[in-house]
């Protein structure tokens, strides 16, 4: 079993599970010098044999564990791996609980769900409730901790491990927003907190952390959705002396959703979902079937709202696409630009 912890501002305390797990358990330890700023636990590490990786500068918790995971892969290495943080928070018992799940279950990745001996604060537990309801509903991974800084790793998930996005503390949260697309099972395990561990560190802005590609996509479709809302003025205005068969309503809703989806489908796609090794043809497909999907539903739901009811063009546009909003974003997710781990 190997045990990976990134050092920047490392708690001495660490280095007594580090011992402990090495000597007695037999665990290969390894150390990435993240722009460590206590060399004597640097050298201490060094004093013990264990492997050091040195980044030359802090580059952030995601890139440390992705040197190492690149570090073991061209060892050739096919144990499972575990990363705690440097807090010293997790003690043996904790650790040997994931190795435990991680030889029950092949293939899996367990996370230490963590208990605490003392009742959380309110905004922990909210933020730990949220957290876990909102990578349910978007990602499909039914996690409690998912702020949890204790993962174990499979060595076959080593390759698309390593191409997870994130530099700082938002790489694990990605791991478990990706593990669905990248079919790698994932799993919990009940540890125990050490009993003068701190509590969660800033727990509401890492639950936010978990919103980011929610808020990036809402971004992109804010944007996309302005271009269409001006554009469907402009082209009804143009379109109404005309005398279209159809109507005017029907191709000004048409023109302005061809504009604003072609500036969605390049900024989703190279921003938000960050799909740039996947096929423009191959997603584009996807995307402007979708485009024409929601074409039909956008023109039946605006017609409905401005013509029935009736209710003015402009306020029947906002409620068809807050209406709109949150199915698009979940088949772009899952289906249009979907990335599949590579097999190497």
């Amino acid at each position: 079993m190997i045990l990976v912890v990134p050092m920047y501002e490392p708690n001495p305390l660490v280095m007594y599970t580090l011992e402990t797990l090495n000597r007695i358990h037999g665990f290969t330890i390894v150390v990435v010098d993240d722009g460590c700023r206590v060399p004597a636990l640097l050298r201490e590490s060094k004093r013990c044999g264990y492997t050091i990786l040195h980044l030359g500068r802090h580059k952030g918790e995601g890139e440390a564990c992705k040197a190492a995971f690149g570090y073991l892969q061209e060892k050739g290495v096919d144990e499972p791996v575990i990363c705690i943080n440097e807090l010293g928070e997790f003690g043996v018992d904790a650790i040997l609980a994931v190795a435990a799940a991680l030889g029950d279950r092949p293939g899996t990745i367990v996370v230490g769900g963590r208990t605490w001996n003392q009742k959380l604060p309110f905004k922990h537990r909210m933020a730990q409730e949220l957290s876990s309801r909102f990578l349910a509903m978007s990602a499909g991974t039914k996690i409690k901790d998912v702020q949890s800084q204790l993962h174990g790793y499979p060595a076959s998930a080593l390759p698309w491990l390593r191409k997870v996005d994130g530099e700082g503390k938002e790489y694990r949260l990605n791991i478990l927003m990706g593990n669905k697309e990248a079919k790698v099972p994932i799993t919990e395990v009940p540890v125990t907190m050490l009993a003068d561990s701190e509590l969660p560190r800033r727990p509401l802005l890492n639950m936010l952390r978990l919103y980011l590609p929610v808020f990036k996509f809402s971004l992109s479709s804010f944007a996309a959705g302005v271009i269409d809302f001006v554009l469907l003025d402009v082209f009804k205005t143009w379109f109404d002396p005309l005398r279209l068969p159809l109507g005017s309503l029907l191709w000004s809703v048409i023109a302005a959703r061809l504009v604003s989806s072609f500036f969605n489908f390049t900024v989703n796609r190279l921003l938000v979902f960050r799909a740039r090794h996947i096929s423009v043809g191959r997603s584009g497909v996807k995307y402007f079937g979708l485009v024409i999907v929601i074409l039909f539903f956008n023109y039946w739901l605006l017609a409905f709202f401005s013509e029935v009811l009736p209710i003015p063009l402009n306020v029947a546009k906002i409620m068809t696409e807050v209406l709109l909003f949150t199915g698009s974003y979940f088949v772009q997710r899952f289906f249009v630009f979907r990335q599949k781990a590579k097999k190497n």
